[in-house]
C-alpha cells in the first residue's frame, strides 16, 4: 500500500511538527513517530490481538508512523518476537490493515541479538552467535560465549532478512528498520572489539560494515523501491561500543548506497548496567538530553533523521525541529501515557495530555520480567482490546467517593465521564494522597504531575470536591447516593518487632510529610525493597543526616527495576548513605538495633549492635484504612472497596482500580 501523499493545513502553535515529510513513497501527516519497544504481548511467539489494538489506538490517537517491536528473523535471533515464520504473515496483515484505516505507515524493526543474550539455563533449541567468539565484555548480565558464524551461516541470515521482508511484504506492511543498535548483531559486525575476522566480514572497518550492506541490499530486493527502510543506531558510550564519531563515518557511506529511507538515532547498549539506562532514560536524564546525538548526524547525512529520548512536550518537539536538530520525533512512553498526545497537541489541547513521568516501573519495569506494558496511570495501555472505549451508563448513579488518592481520583474520573454525577470526599487538604508524599523526595518531582493530571480532568468533569472532610458511617446519608466507592488509602505499617513503640521509631510516610522530627543519626529498616526506603535515605542524607539503610534482602533497593536502581544506588553510595543488606532486625532499643544475619538468624552469638541512634524509620509499606468499608458493607447494597484500604500497593495498583471501578458502577 502506498499512501498518497497529502497537503495539510500546518497547526498555528507547532506548524513544523505539523508538516509533512515524504519518506519513500510515502508521506506522513506529521513528524511524530511511535518508535519500536518491547511490549511482551506476544503470542507463541507472533504478533497478537493486543498488538493490533495497541498499534490501532496509536494510530488512532495521530502518530505519522509506527514502528513496531523487535523480531527476530532467524531461530537464533534471541528475540520472543518472531517474523521468521510464515504464520506470521496472517498476523501481520490484520496489524496492518487496522493501522492503514487512519492512513499512515507502519513498519517492522527487524532484529538479531547475536551474542547479546545472557548465560542462560537449560537448553535453548537454537544457539547464541556471532562473528567471532568473543562474548560480551561486561559482567553485567551474564557473560555467553557464542558460536562463531561461518560463512555459509553469515550467508543463511543474510538471507533470512529478506526472507523477512518477503514476509512483511505479503502482509502488507511498509517496510522495516534495521537494527543496528544496542549491541545487537550488526553492531557486533562493525566493531573490531566484537569482530576479528580475516575474511570479507572483517580484517579492518571498510570489511566489517559488508554484513550490514549485504543485509540492506538483501531487504531492499524484496521491498521494492518505495516502500521504507530505516536503520536504527544508537551511541553505546562505551570503549568498545559505537560512538557518534563512528556513525559520523558509517552513516554518509550507508547513505550514498541509496538503499536508506531515513537513520534513527538513540543512546545505550544492553551490555553495560550504566549505558543501559540509555536506551529508556528515567527522570534521571532532563527531557531532550540525548537531542544532540541527532544532531550532529544530521550534519552529515541528507536522509531524514528521527531522534529520540524524552522528548515529552510538543513545545520541546516543535524547538528541536525548528533548530534543525533531527526531522522527525521519536517517542515511545510518551506514546504509551498518552496514545493520543498528537492529536491534543495538533488541536491545542497541549494541556490536557497525559505526560510521562519516566518512572520506568509499568514500561521497562514490566517488560523486563515478562509482563505486558503498561503505564503507571493509564491503565488503558496495554489493555485497548477491552478499554480503548469508554461506555456512557445505562442508568446514571449518584455515587460518593471516599478518599481523594489516585484510587479514588481515577474512579471519579471514569465514572464521571460515563455520565454519572459524583461527589469526592477527602480528610485533607489537598488531592492526591501518597503521590504528593513520593514527589518531595529527590528526582521524583516528575511524580506530581500524576496527581495534577486527575486534578484538571476532574475539574474539566465539574465532579464535586470536599477538602478538610472526614466520613464515617454516621456521616454519609446514604440515601443521598446510589452507590458508595471507598478509597481511604492506608496508614503506615510497623512490624512486631521488640521496642518498635518507641518514640525513636517512626515510618517513612511521616517523615517525608514533616510530620516526625528526626535526628543526626538515622537508621532506615527497609523490608519491602521498593523505592520509599531508597528514596527516605535520599531525602535525609540531602539535609545532612547520617544514614544507613537495613534490608534482610541480598541487596538494597532488590524490587525497584534496574533502569533506576543502577542511578539510585550510586547517588546514594555517593552520598555516603551506607547500605547493610542481609540485615534482620531482633530488638530496638532508645538508641540501639539489635541486628543478625538474615541467613544466620537462630545463632544469637552472631547478633550485632548497632548503637548511637537519634531516629529508627520504618520503609514497610501500609496497612489497610478499611474500618469506613466494614461498618458500610451490611448497610450500603452498591459498594465497591480500590486501593490501599483494599490492599496497600502502589500508584499502578491503586490507579487500576480505580480505573476498573468506574467502568464496573
Amino acid at each position: 500500500m502506498v499512501i498518497p501523499e497529502r497537503t495539510l493545513a500546518m497547526h498555528q502553535k507547532f506548524p513544523k511538527l505539523f508538516s509533512p515529510i515524504k519518506l519513500g513513497g510515502y508521506t506522513l501527516p506529521n513528524r511524530i513517530v511511535c518508535t519500536g519497544h518491547a511490549t511482551s504481548f506476544e503470542d507463541e511467539g507472533l504478533f497478537s490481538k493486543r498488538h493490533l489494538h495497541y498499534f490501532e489506538e496509536r494510530a488512532r490517537g495521530g502518530v505519522g508512523m509506527i514502528i513496531t517491536e523487535a523480531a527476530g528473523i532467524h531461530p537464533t535471533s534471541g528475540t520472543s518476537l518472531n517474523i521468521f515464520e510464515d504464520t506470521t504473515i496472517s498476523r501481520l496483515r490484520a496489524i496492518g490493515e487496522s493501522v492503514h484505516a487512519y492512513n499512515i505507515p507502519i513498519i517492522v524493526q527487524a532484529s538479531h541479538a547475536g551474542r547479546r543474550i545472557p548465560n542462560p539455563m537449560g537448553i535453548f533449541e537454537s544457539r547464541a552467535v556471532g562473528p567471532s567468539a568473543i562474548p560480551a565484555p561486561t559482567l553485567h548480565f551474564g557473560q555467553m560465549m557464542p558460536h562463531e558464524l561461518t560463512i555459509s551461516e553469515i550467508q543463511e541470515l543474510i538471507l533470512a532478512y529478506g526472507e523477512a521482508a518477503r514476509r512483511i511484504r505479503l502482509a502488507g506492511i511498509d517496510g522495516i528498520e534495521l537494527s543496528v543498535a544496542y549491541g545487537n548483531l550488526i553492531p557486533q559486525f562493525i566493531s573490531p572489539e566484537s569482530n576479528q575476522r580475516t575474511d570479507r566480514y572483517g580484517g579492518n572497518s571498510e570489511n566489517r560494515l559488508n554484513f550490514l550492506y549485504e543485509v540492506a541490499q538483501s531487504i531492499r530486493n524484496h521491498l521494492g523501491p518505495d516502500c521504507i527502510l530505516g536503520a536504527r543506531f544508537t551511541h553505546d558510550f562505551l570503549d568498545y561500543g559505537m560512538s557518534v564519531s563512528a556513525l559520523k563515518h558509517i552513516l554518509p557511506n550507508l547513505e550514498s548506497t541509496g538503499l536508506f529511507t531515513y537513520f534513527s538515532i538513540s543512546a545505550g547498549t544492553n551490555y553495560d548496567l550504566k549505558s543501559a539506562t540509555h536506551i529508556i532514560p528515567s527522570h534521571y536524564y532532563q527531557p531532550g538530553h540525548f537531542a544532540n546525538l541527532a544532531a550532529e548526524i544530521k550534519e552529515l547525512v541528507s536522509l531524514p533523521i528521527i531522534g529520540a529520548g524524552r522528548i515529552t512536550t510538543p513545545e520541546l518537539a516543535e524547538g528541536f525541529l525548528s533548530q534543525g536538530a533531527m526531522d522527525l520525533i521519536g517517542m515511545a512512553r510518551e506514546l504509551i501515557a498518552d496514545p493520543h498526545f498528537p492529536k491534543k497537541a495538533k488541536s491545542g489541547r497541549e494541556q490536557e495530555i497525559r505526560p510521562c513521568v519516566a518512572c520506568n516501573q509499568t514500561c521497562k519495569g514490566h517488560q523486563a520480567v515478562g509482563l505486558p506494558i503498561s503505564c503507571i496511570y493509564n491503565p488503558v495501555s496495554g489493555r485497548e482490546q477491552i478499554w480503548s472505549e469508554i461506555v456512557p451508563a445505562k442508568s446514571l448513579k449518584r455515587i460518593a467517593i471516599i478518599g481523594g488518592g489516585p484510587a479514588g481520583m481515577e474512579a471519579a474520573r471514569i465514572a464521571a465521564i460515563r455520565g454519572h454525577k459524583i461527589t469526592l470526599f477527602e480528610r485533607s487538604n489537598r488531592l492526591g494522597g501518597q503521590v504528593n508524599i513520593a514527589s518531595l523526595t529527590p528526582g521524583r518531582e516528575e511524580f506530581k504531575k500524576i496527581s495534577l493530571f486527575l486534578e484538571n480532568a476532574m475539574e474539566k468533569l465539574d465532579i464535586s470536591v470536599n477538602l478538610n472532610t472526614i466520613i464515617n458511617a454516621e456521616s454519609l446519608v446514604l440515601d443521598s447516593y446510589d452507590c458508595v466507592i471507598i478509597a481511604t488509602g492506608c496508614r503506615p505499617f510497623i512490624p512486631q518487632i521488640p521496642g518498635a513503640e518507641g518514640r525513636n521509631v517512626t515510618n517513612v510516610y511521616d517523615v517525608i510529610s514533616g510530620k516526625s522530627t528526626v535526628g543526626q543519626r538515622v537508621v532506615v529498616i527497609d523490608t519491602q525493597g521498593l523505592r520509599a526506603g531508597c528514596d527516605l535515605a535520599n531525602f535525609l542524607i540531602d539535609q545532612g543526616k547520617d544514614v544507613e539503610i537495613l534490608t534482610g534482602m541480598p541487596f538494597v533497593g532488590m524490587n525497584i527495576h534496574a533502569s533506576i536502581w543502577y542511578q539510585l544506588y550510586g547517588e546514594l553510595l555517593n552520598k555516603g548513605v551506607k547500605f547493610s543488606p542481609l540485615t534482620g532486625v531482633a530488638n530496638i532499643g532508645e538508641s540501639t538495633i539489635e541486628t543478625f544475619h538474615s541467613l544466620r538468624e537462630g545463632v544469637p552469638s552472631k547478633h550485632k549492635l548497632i548503637d548511637g541512634i537519634d531516629t529508627i524509620i520504618f520503609a514497610s509499606g501500609g496497612q489497610p484504612n478499611d474500618h469506613l468499608y466494614k461498618s458500610l458493607s451490611s448497610k450500603c447494597d452498591d459498594l465497591y472497596l480500590i486501593g490501599d484500604c483494599a490492599q496497600p500497593r502502589d500508584v499502578e495498583a491503586a490507579i487500576y482500580e480505580g480505573h476498573k471501578a468506574g467502568r464496573l458502577v
